[in-house]
């Protein structure tokens, strides 16, 4: 968690430099960082980055079907 923590500053300038507008997460625990979060599930989360950007968690590999394909709905939904 050390690595995520000393490399958010540098994560979250170079999104806020490109105007990036949505992130998807591939891993939880840098989603939690950059959300400042301690819990979530996956899928379109309700919380915004500093600057104003939508994050999407993706499913872990050993979700449940139908919670995969809820997220994935709503992945395509937002893009």
């Amino acid at each position: 968690m050390k690595q995520i923590q000393a490399g958010l500053p540098i994560l979250e300038e170079a999104l806020a430099s490109r105007g990036v507008p949505q992130i998807i997460c591939v891993f939880r625990q840098p989603a939690h960082a950059l959300l400042n979060i301690k819990k979530s599930s996956p899928g379109l989360l309700t919380q915004r980055t500093h600057r104003d950007a939508r994050a999407f968690r993706v499913p872990g590999p050993y979700a449940k079907l139908s919670n995969v394909a809820r997220a994935m709905d709503q992945l395509k939904d937002a893009l």
